[in-house]
């Protein structure tokens, strides 16, 4: 391997910046798909509890995510 290329490769994966694109879609996803779970909640009273607590769960994971969505840059 050219020593340029494996300085390039050192480089990038030690960088949070460079994480910042598939880091941040991730909290989005979450976020964006908890709504729908109450929703459902709501339309299916059943399971109630069972969405509630996914979207909550959702709701946990997106915002814990976003810290670290954040720190990437």
């Amino acid at each position: 391997m050219p020593q340029n290329l494996s300085n390039f490769i050192l480089t990038v994966t030690n960088d949070w910046g460079a994480l910042h694109p598939a880091v941040i879609h991730f909290p989005i996803g979450l976020l964006t798909i908890a709504p729908l779970f109450v929703i459902l909640g709501a339309l299916f009273p059943q399971s109630r509890k069972n969405f509630y607590v996914t979207a909550v769960l959702l709701l946990w994971f997106g915002t814990s995510a976003v810290f670290l969505s954040v720190s990437t840059g």
